[in-house]
């Protein structure tokens, strides 16, 4: 609404008070959101813009545009099945951004001299520079999800191109049958340890916001029914069937909260158990083959850790994201004749 656009806009800027003053018709408000829409475009063509330069610099870099493995292969190695874009349809995203950039950008240079117009001439008298400011501030604080989300797209742009890469160095070793399939169970236990880690963390995350997981919320709510029902007895004494709800609905709590404390903890003991599986099967690799070198098994083994350290990046990096975008950062969603939206890459 024209009510709760003023108030955001006010808010964005030292003296925004005076904002209210200035746009007290329906036509400065027009001219105003045109110009706060321009610039948020801009910005999120710019974000756009530096995501698919990404696209293309990797594959320039790698002589490789989107490479992509089976499923099967993709399972197994718990990795993604490709990354990055065909360079055709990378040079045509480019070109597309480019033109909406471009046609934006003009959009804007225009409102901005409408802007020095029309506040010139408003009655009370509107200072231009700092509304254009306002605006500004404005679309960047309200922009924060979205840069977040590019960000996190590039970041695992990045370890998806590595992970390809580390699991390919592991077989240019010439590793033997026996050897991979000590390595897949490797790798698999890290996976696991990792997602029991995440488990874990989401599970610490409701616990301090006291928000449980919507099934085990209404599991011990539903037991506690038959009390309520009991407590609604007319023939109870007012004071006890008081101190008595007090009781229950204390209890109710403490145990969700120990539910819960079972719960991480049942991760936590998970994710050790794969983490010692990991262990104990790179000792069984190292004492697979007694003939082989000792320096050609080291070198297996620590490219087999380099990219179980890249798998725990990208399992961090996810679950950074999944905190965020999950308990803290509101959805967004922008829809416009640019095809601006978050699911647009």
């Amino acid at each position: 609404s024209d009510r709760k656009f003023k108030e955001i806009l006010s808010k964005s800027i030292h003296d925004g008070h005076k904002i209210y003053e200035w746009l007290d018709t329906d036509e400065k408000l027009k001219l105003t959101r045109q110009l706060a829409h321009s610039v948020k475009l801009i910005y999120y063509l710019k974000l756009q813009q530096q995501l698919w330069q990404d696209y293309y610099d990797l594959g320039i870099k790698d002589g490789v545009w989107a490479p992509r493995i089976s499923k099967v292969k993709a399972k197994e190695h718990n990795t993604c099945l490709s990354y990055g874009r065909s360079e055709k349809f990378v040079e045509q995203r480019q070109k597309t951004i480019q033109h909406q950039l471009n046609r934006t950008e003009n959009e804007l240079q225009q409102h901005l001299h409408h802007l020095a117009e029309w506040t010139d001439k408003a009655k009370p008298s509107i200072d231009s520079i700092f509304l254009s400011t306002a605006i500004e501030r404005m679309v960047k604080n309200a922009q924060h999800r979205l840069n977040v989300e590019f960000q996190h797209k590039r970041i695992m742009l990045k370890l998806d191109v590595d992970d390809h890469h580390l699991i390919t160095s592991v077989y240019d070793l010439e590793t033997t049958e026996e050897q991979i399939e000590l390595i897949k169970i490797y790798w698999q236990a890290i996976a696991d340890e990792q997602k029991a880690l995440e488990e874990m963390e989401v599970l610490r995350k409701r616990a301090s916001l006291k928000r449980l997981p919507k099934s085990l919320d209404n599991l011990v709510d539903q037991s506690a029914d038959n009390i309520q029902t009991m407590l609604s007895r007319s023939i109870l004494n007012k004071d006890r069937r008081a101190s008595m709800a007090s009781r229950c609905s204390k209890t109710i709590t403490q145990y969700k909260g120990d539910l819960m404390e079972i719960a991480i903890t049942i991760a936590y003991d998970t994710a050790r158990g794969h983490a010692q599986l990991a262990f104990d099967t790179k000792n069984k690799l190292r004492l697979l083959d007694r003939n082989a070198s000792q320096s050609t098994m080291e070198l297996i083994i620590k490219a087999m850790e380099i990219r179980a350290e890249n798998m725990k990046k990208r399992a961090q990096e996810l679950l950074q994201y999944k905190l965020m975008s999950f308990f803290e950062l509101a959805p967004v969603v922008i829809n416009d004749e640019a095809n601006v939206s978050t699911g647009a890459i």
